[in-house]
């Protein structure tokens, strides 16, 4: 881990915000590659003293921050990862960023079935991330799923 004053890190941050981009992608990246939550992030301005200690330099994550603002990079491919419904999921490239829409598709099946100790089965073709096959199997564990996608390279 690499230790930095936060002074040194909350300048940095601000000539990041300066070049554009939104906070919430900015503290998206901070989390996921440096390692900091958007809580710890939000209090740092309080102890401008202290040092914070990141999973990776400033440099990476300006490169990172750089490929999202002018290639427009979603930077959840950037990050390798995306958070949907009270999942992390990894994700690259070759799937679709789970959107909150998707998660209508959850809540569906929750009102068709309910009871969540009933077993199920279900399909999910097309899968990419997996994320509504996770969804289910974690919220009907007694169930069977099948999660399927014609691309290879989505399903690593």
């Amino acid at each position: 881990m690499l230790c930095i004053p936060v002074k040194e890190f909350l300048l940095w941050k601000k000539k990041q915000l300066s070049k554009g981009g939104d906070k919430q992608s900015f503290a998206f990246l901070i989390e996921c590659i440096g390692g900091i939550s958007k809580d710890h992030l939000n209090l740092l301005i309080l102890n401008p003293e202290n040092k914070i200690y990141l999973k990776k330099n400033l440099d990476h994550l300006e490169t990172i921050w750089h490929d999202h603002l002018f290639n427009s990079s979603p930077i959840q491919y950037l990050c390798g990862l995306t958070f949907w419904r009270d999942l992390k999921l990894n994700i690259s490239e070759k799937v679709l960023i789970p959107r909150s829409e998707t998660e209508l598709i959850v809540d569906i099946v929750f009102k068709l079935f309910g009871n969540k100790s009933q077993k199920i089965l279900f399909a999910e073709l097309g899968t990419g991330s997996g994320a509504i096959s996770i969804a289910l199997a974690l919220a009907y564990p007694l169930s069977d799923g099948i999660a399927t996608d014609i691309d290879q390279d989505a399903l690593k």
